[in-house]
């Protein structure tokens, strides 16, 4: 009677161990690094592979400091009595949010693309641990500002034992721009009319000079442009700013031309001393008679050297 008694309990033991369930958990985040773009107004790509090298990268100035992140993922107990195979995931996506505030507030960045090495491995009773090292590409949107970003990320694993999820933080630091340039208003003619030819200016202090064929009404606003340029550092910096002195606004096949005219000249401007440097962009708009009615539209280059 006690044998047979040792042998039920024995038995129940060992269907207890059966049951025991795998684990993950992260032991390096990934770390994408501190970045620089090259041009905070156009969206960037920043690509981190598995074994912590950086893959190709768009619009990015530099990069440092960056890990790959590793998860361990852990078979129970006898569960791996016997051994078996454990497979990673790869489908994962999520996003990383600003954690300061008050210079990339609102911005979100996007992971995708993860990548994982090795994509499989063989756990045994004995050799029970194993890392899985991860990377994966964020996709940084438009002015975006700059400062920390972070987020959690899911990674799942299936083996003959059933399936396991763990948690994988990321992280990415963009660095401030030495100097950053950016349009804080359009430059705009208001409404006119192309019943001949004629032309129309904008000064750079905002005033207009028109004719008879410029539409006066509120309901039809100009304005000069503003141009914007920020020196983070403290200290004064040198600098060369360049204005494009033409370019075209187009509708359809159309384009009128406009001569371009900034306060202060902006071949002047050689140091920046205060945070923020502001020049004024006025035109003058070349009205060709019987120019379709219509919306025109055009872009003028900006270029600051440091």
């Amino acid at each position: 009677m006690i044998k047979n008694l040792c042998v039920i309990v024995a038995c129940i033991l060992f269907s207890t161990g059966l049951a025991f369930a795998d684990s993950a958990s992260m032991t390096q985040a990934i770390n994408f690094g501190n970045v620089r773009l090259s041009n905070p107004q156009n969206s960037a790509i920043v690509v981190l592979e598995s074994d912590g090298t950086y893959g190709t990268q768009t619009n990015i100035a530099s990069n440092s400091g960056q890990s790959n992140g590793i998860m361990r993922y852990q078979a129970a107990g006898l569960s791996a009595l016997f051994g078996y195979q454990v497979t990673a995931r790869t489908s994962t996506t999520g996003s990383l949010a600003c954690t300061t505030t008050a210079t990339c507030s609102g911005c979100t960045v996007t992971f995708g693309n993860m990548v994982v090495s090795p994509t499989s491995q063989s756990v045994s009773l004995f050799n029970n641990n194993k890392n899985f090292n991860y990377g994966g590409r964020l996709t940084v949107p438009a002015n975006c500002g700059y400062g920390t970003f972070s987020g959690s990320l899911t990674v799942s694993y299936s083996s003959n034992n059933g399936n396991v999820t763990g948690t994988l933080t990321a992280t990415l630091v963009i660095e401030a721009q030495p100097v950053s340039v950016m349009s804080t208003q359009d430059l705009s003619f208001g409404t006119l009319l192309a019943t001949a030819t004629h032309d129309v200016v904008v000064n750079p202090n905002g005033t207009r000079q028109g004719s008879v064929y410029v539409i006066n009404d509120a309901s039809y606003p100009y304005s000069n442009g503003i141009i914007q340029i920020t020196k983070q550092e403290s200290g004064s910096r040198s600098v060369t700013v360049a204005v494009d002195s033409q370019t075209t606004i187009s509708n359809g096949g159309t384009s009128l031309l406009v001569d371009l005219v900034t306060s202060p000249v902006a071949s002047s401007i050689t140091t920046l001393t205060s945070k923020d440097t502001y020049i004024n962009v006025g035109g003058t708009l070349h009205v060709t008679q019987g120019a379709p009615a219509g919306e025109y539209n055009g872009t003028y280059r900006i270029e600051v050297t440091y």
